[in-house]
């Protein structure tokens, strides 16, 4: 990642930038770092975060910037996303640039989501049975517990039995699917967030309607026909 100077907020974006940088607005730096448009502003005015101005005089911030922030933050933990009950997401992956990922991403969708990281399926099962999760994004190679163990352990208990579950993996298919229950999602690395944030999407609007019943799997509304590769 290139070295930004600390404060260039008064200057033009410099056209050697122009082609290298994707440029937010302070209104999508702030959804992605989920604070307020004047904590952006503020943070921009203090130095804390680079910014240029267009030639119209605009503010744009280089999303480099934005994820060195995020890298700055504390590792796995919580980040809450949205107005309103939030709907909470345990993702166990343990490739840190993908953590990183998965929060900026999550974070542009506007949804009212929680979302909680850790980097291995051991820690899965023990944040599993304190934050109980209504989405659970697994990972399948992973140190301690693997994703397989962990899904084995997850659908043998009664409390989780029918929790959404999505495994994220390069791993070849048929290995996969012959190791996992039917109904567990497939998403295949690199993943595709389109698909991802259609199958949250289902999620909430099924578990947030008042006296909704779960009809439909998610993964149907998501344009999956089976509980399997996308």
């Amino acid at each position: 990642m290139k070295q930004l100077p600390t404060r260039k907020e008064s200057n033009v974006i410099p056209a050697s930038m122009l082609d290298s940088e994707v440029w937010l607005s302070t209104r999508v730096a702030a959804q992605q770092l989920s604070c307020s448009l004047s904590k952006v502003q503020k943070m921009v005015e203090a130095g804390e975060l680079a910014a240029w101005k267009t030639s119209g005089g605009h503010r744009r911030i280089p999303q480099s910037e934005i994820e060195r922030i995020l890298s700055e933050r504390p590792k796995g933990g919580t980040i809450t996303i949205g107005p309103g009950r939030p709907f909470r997401i345990l993702i166990a992956e343990d490739d840190r640039t993908l953590q990183k990922v998965y929060a900026t991403r999550l974070m542009s969708w506007r949804m009212p989501i929680e979302l909680i990281q850790v980097h291995d399926g051991y820690a899965a099962l023990i944040t599993l049975a304190k934050r109980r999760p209504e989405l659970i994004i697994m990972d399948l190679r992973m140190p301690n517990i693997d994703g397989f163990e962990a899904i084995r352990s997850i659908r043998a208990d009664a409390d989780f039995a029918r929790t959404d579950i999505i495994v994220v993996s390069a791993l070849p298919s048929n290995e996969i699917l012959s190791q996992l229950p039917s109904d567990i999602a497939v998403f295949k690395k690199p993943i595709d967030f389109a698909q991802l944030q259609g199958f949250v999407q289902a999620c909430i609007a099924q578990r947030r309607g008042p006296g909704e019943q779960k009809k439909t799997h998610p993964l149907e509304q998501s344009r999956g026909a089976r509980m399997g590769v996308l």
